[in-house]
Protein backbone atom coordinates (compact mmCIF):
# COMPACT_ATOMS: atom_id res chain seq x y z
CA UNK A 1 0.00 0.00 0.00
CA UNK A 2 1.74 3.65 -1.01
CA UNK A 3 2.67 5.84 1.84
CA UNK A 4 2.40 9.84 2.46
CA UNK A 5 2.92 12.19 4.11
CA UNK A 6 0.60 14.86 5.65
CA UNK A 7 1.25 17.76 7.68
CA UNK A 8 -1.25 17.03 10.81
CA UNK A 9 -3.29 13.71 10.60
CA UNK A 10 -6.66 14.05 12.33
CA UNK A 11 -8.15 10.88 14.13
CA UNK A 12 -10.99 10.73 12.16
CA UNK A 13 -12.55 12.59 9.07
CA UNK A 14 -11.56 14.04 5.87
CA UNK A 15 -7.80 15.01 5.05
CA UNK A 16 -6.83 16.56 2.36
CA UNK A 17 -3.31 16.74 0.31
CA UNK A 18 -2.40 19.33 -1.78
CA UNK A 19 1.02 20.83 -3.86
CA UNK A 20 3.96 18.18 -4.78
CA UNK A 21 2.04 15.64 -2.06
CA UNK A 22 -0.64 15.54 -4.18
CA UNK A 23 0.55 15.33 -7.15
CA UNK A 24 2.98 12.25 -6.30
CA UNK A 25 -0.36 10.49 -5.06
CA UNK A 26 -2.52 11.36 -7.96
CA UNK A 27 0.08 11.69 -11.11
CA UNK A 28 3.07 9.33 -10.15
CA UNK A 29 1.73 6.67 -7.85
CA UNK A 30 -1.46 6.56 -10.00
CA UNK A 31 -4.02 6.42 -6.82
CA UNK A 32 -7.50 6.39 -8.20
CA UNK A 33 -10.69 6.68 -6.66
CA UNK A 34 -11.78 4.25 -4.20
CA UNK A 35 -8.13 2.94 -3.47
CA UNK A 36 -6.73 2.82 0.25
CA UNK A 37 -3.26 4.81 0.77
CA UNK A 38 -1.14 5.06 4.54
CA UNK A 39 -0.69 8.41 5.50
CA UNK A 40 1.57 9.64 8.53
CA UNK A 41 2.28 13.18 10.07
CA UNK A 42 5.83 11.73 11.32
CA UNK A 43 4.33 11.87 14.68
CA UNK A 44 4.40 8.07 15.57
CA UNK A 45 0.83 7.59 14.19
CA UNK A 46 -0.47 6.59 10.92
CA UNK A 47 -3.62 5.53 9.37
CA UNK A 48 -5.13 3.94 6.63
CA UNK A 49 -7.40 6.19 4.24
CA UNK A 50 -9.14 6.38 0.89
CA UNK A 51 -9.29 8.69 -1.53
CA UNK A 52 -13.07 9.78 -2.14
CA UNK A 53 -11.90 12.86 -4.69
CA UNK A 54 -9.17 14.78 -6.38
CA UNK A 55 -8.69 17.50 -8.78
CA UNK A 56 -5.54 18.51 -10.56
CA UNK A 57 -3.88 19.84 -7.74
CA UNK A 58 -5.91 18.36 -4.82
CA UNK A 59 -6.81 15.32 -2.93
CA UNK A 60 -9.43 14.23 -0.39
CA UNK A 61 -9.18 10.93 1.22
CA UNK A 62 -11.57 9.23 3.80
CA UNK A 63 -9.65 8.22 7.12
CA UNK A 64 -10.54 4.79 7.87
CA UNK A 65 -8.46 3.61 10.73
CA UNK A 66 -6.24 4.88 12.73
CA UNK A 67 -3.63 3.54 14.73
CA UNK A 68 0.63 4.11 16.53
CA UNK A 69 2.68 1.63 15.09
CA UNK A 70 6.14 1.99 15.94
CA UNK A 71 8.78 0.93 13.39
CA UNK A 72 11.28 2.77 15.40
CA UNK A 73 14.67 1.53 16.87
CA UNK A 74 15.13 1.10 20.60
CA UNK A 75 17.98 3.28 20.82
CA UNK A 76 17.49 6.73 20.10
CA UNK A 77 20.65 7.51 17.41
CA UNK A 78 21.75 11.07 17.01
CA UNK A 79 24.76 11.71 14.10
CA UNK A 80 26.60 14.70 14.50
CA UNK A 81 28.99 14.95 10.96
CA UNK A 82 31.20 17.51 9.99
CA UNK A 83 29.18 17.71 6.03
CA UNK A 84 30.39 16.52 2.66
CA UNK A 85 30.57 18.38 -0.34
CA UNK A 86 27.76 18.50 -2.88
CA UNK A 87 25.26 15.85 -2.81
CA UNK A 88 27.33 12.90 -0.78
CA UNK A 89 25.70 14.10 1.80
CA UNK A 90 22.63 13.84 0.59
CA UNK A 91 23.19 10.08 0.27
CA UNK A 92 24.27 9.48 3.43
CA UNK A 93 21.39 11.47 5.05
CA UNK A 94 18.28 9.35 3.38
CA UNK A 95 20.31 5.99 3.87
CA UNK A 96 20.82 6.83 7.69
CA UNK A 97 17.02 7.98 7.70
CA UNK A 98 15.81 4.54 6.49
CA UNK A 99 17.79 2.83 8.97
CA UNK A 100 16.24 4.81 12.03
CA UNK A 101 18.64 7.59 12.76
CA UNK A 102 16.76 10.19 15.02
CA UNK A 103 18.73 13.25 14.95
CA UNK A 104 21.47 14.61 12.26
CA UNK A 105 23.01 17.38 13.35
CA UNK A 106 25.61 18.82 10.88
CA UNK A 107 29.03 20.22 12.41
CA UNK A 108 31.53 22.92 11.95
CA UNK A 109 34.90 22.06 12.63
CA UNK A 110 37.85 23.64 12.21
CA UNK A 111 38.65 22.11 9.06
CA UNK A 112 35.32 21.98 7.68
CA UNK A 113 34.54 22.61 3.89
CA UNK A 114 30.77 22.68 3.41
CA UNK A 115 28.93 24.63 5.91
CA UNK A 116 25.36 23.69 4.45
CA UNK A 117 22.84 26.75 4.06
CA UNK A 118 18.76 27.16 4.68
CA UNK A 119 18.43 25.65 1.52
CA UNK A 120 20.33 22.70 1.88
CA UNK A 121 18.99 22.25 5.38
CA UNK A 122 15.52 21.86 4.08
CA UNK A 123 16.20 19.62 1.28
CA UNK A 124 17.65 17.63 4.08
CA UNK A 125 14.47 17.74 5.68
CA UNK A 126 12.52 16.79 2.65
CA UNK A 127 14.92 14.27 2.01
CA UNK A 128 14.07 12.46 5.47
CA UNK A 129 10.59 12.82 4.83
CA UNK A 130 10.84 10.67 1.79
CA UNK A 131 12.79 8.44 3.73
CA UNK A 132 10.23 7.53 5.92
CA UNK A 133 7.73 7.25 2.70
CA UNK A 134 9.67 4.62 1.94
CA UNK A 135 11.41 2.85 4.63
CA UNK A 136 7.98 2.44 6.69
CA UNK A 137 8.75 4.95 9.64
CA UNK A 138 5.75 6.89 11.17
CA UNK A 139 9.06 9.18 12.77
CA UNK A 140 11.29 11.67 10.51
CA UNK A 141 14.65 12.40 11.24
CA UNK A 142 15.20 15.78 12.67
CA UNK A 143 17.28 17.49 10.43
CA UNK A 144 19.10 20.34 12.93
CA UNK A 145 21.20 23.18 12.09
CA UNK A 146 24.38 23.38 11.98
CA UNK A 147 26.32 24.31 15.01
CA UNK A 148 30.04 24.26 16.15
CA UNK A 149 31.86 21.48 17.48
CA UNK A 150 32.11 22.66 20.84
CA UNK A 151 28.37 22.93 20.98
CA UNK A 152 28.16 19.02 20.02
CA UNK A 153 30.47 18.32 23.00
CA UNK A 154 28.44 20.31 25.47
CA UNK A 155 25.07 17.98 25.04
CA UNK A 156 27.20 14.78 25.97
CA UNK A 157 26.03 14.27 28.95
CA UNK A 158 22.07 13.78 27.25
CA UNK A 159 23.52 10.42 25.78
CA UNK A 160 24.01 6.71 27.39
CA UNK A 161 27.75 6.24 24.72
CA UNK A 162 28.89 8.88 22.72
CA UNK A 163 31.61 7.76 19.99
CA UNK A 164 33.74 8.83 17.35
CA UNK A 165 34.85 6.76 14.91
CA UNK A 166 38.62 6.77 14.38
CA UNK A 167 42.06 5.11 12.86
CA UNK A 168 44.34 5.72 15.47
CA UNK A 169 45.97 2.80 17.33
CA UNK A 170 44.04 3.98 20.64
CA UNK A 171 40.32 3.22 18.63
CA UNK A 172 38.58 -0.42 19.80
CA UNK A 173 36.68 -1.90 17.36
CA UNK A 174 33.12 -0.61 17.40
CA UNK A 175 31.90 -4.15 18.82
CA UNK A 176 34.32 -4.22 21.21
CA UNK A 177 32.89 -0.74 22.54
CA UNK A 178 29.11 -1.43 22.72
CA UNK A 179 29.84 -4.94 24.21
CA UNK A 180 28.71 -3.97 27.44
CA UNK A 181 26.27 -1.12 26.70
CA UNK A 182 23.75 -3.00 24.80
CA UNK A 183 20.89 -1.90 26.79
CA UNK A 184 21.61 2.13 26.55
CA UNK A 185 18.83 4.01 24.54
CA UNK A 186 20.90 7.24 23.64
CA UNK A 187 23.76 7.38 21.51
CA UNK A 188 25.87 10.01 19.64
CA UNK A 189 28.29 9.47 16.92
CA UNK A 190 30.64 12.01 15.90
CA UNK A 191 32.34 12.22 12.63
CA UNK A 192 34.94 14.69 11.43
CA UNK A 193 35.28 16.15 8.12
CA UNK A 194 37.66 14.81 5.05
CA UNK A 195 40.91 16.09 6.39
CA UNK A 196 39.89 15.11 10.32
CA UNK A 197 39.87 16.87 13.45
CA UNK A 198 42.66 18.86 14.63
CA UNK A 199 44.70 17.48 17.78
CA UNK A 200 42.97 19.99 19.97
CA UNK A 201 39.62 18.90 18.46
CA UNK A 202 40.48 15.45 19.29
CA UNK A 203 41.95 16.34 22.77
CA UNK A 204 38.69 18.11 23.56
CA UNK A 205 36.46 15.22 22.75
CA UNK A 206 38.07 13.08 24.28
CA UNK A 207 37.70 15.03 27.14
CA UNK A 208 33.97 15.57 26.47
CA UNK A 209 34.37 11.73 26.64
CA UNK A 210 33.66 10.55 23.22
CA UNK A 211 35.17 7.04 22.66
CA UNK A 212 37.19 6.81 19.69
CA UNK A 213 35.86 3.45 18.50
CA UNK A 214 37.08 1.84 15.24
CA UNK A 215 34.28 1.00 12.66
CA UNK A 216 36.30 -0.97 9.49
CA UNK A 217 40.07 -1.46 9.38
CA UNK A 218 40.16 0.88 5.91
CA UNK A 219 39.86 4.95 6.43
CA UNK A 220 36.40 5.50 5.10
CA UNK A 221 34.62 8.55 3.28
CA UNK A 222 32.34 11.03 5.59
CA UNK A 223 29.26 9.37 3.87
CA UNK A 224 30.39 6.06 4.28
CA UNK A 225 31.24 6.66 7.78
CA UNK A 226 27.46 8.07 8.54
CA UNK A 227 25.78 5.32 7.00
CA UNK A 228 28.57 2.63 8.65
CA UNK A 229 27.86 4.04 12.21
CA UNK A 230 24.22 3.95 12.11
CA UNK A 231 24.11 0.47 10.80
CA UNK A 232 26.14 -0.56 13.47
CA UNK A 233 24.70 1.06 16.11
CA UNK A 234 21.20 -0.22 15.18
CA UNK A 235 22.53 -3.69 15.07
CA UNK A 236 24.12 -4.03 17.97
CA UNK A 237 22.23 -1.96 20.15
CA UNK A 238 19.16 -3.53 19.35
Amino acid sequence: MERFFVPSLPKTGTVRIAGAEAHHMLRVKRVRRGDLVVLFDGSGAECKARLEGASKNEAALRIVQKEDVSRELPCLITLACAPAKGERMDVAIRKCAELGLSRFIPTITDLTIASPGPHRIERWRRICIEASKQSGRNLITDIRDPIPLNQVLSIRAEFDIALMPDTSAEALPIREALSSRRDARSAICLIGPEAGFTQNERHQAHSADFRPVRLVPSTLTIEAAAIASVAMLAYALQ
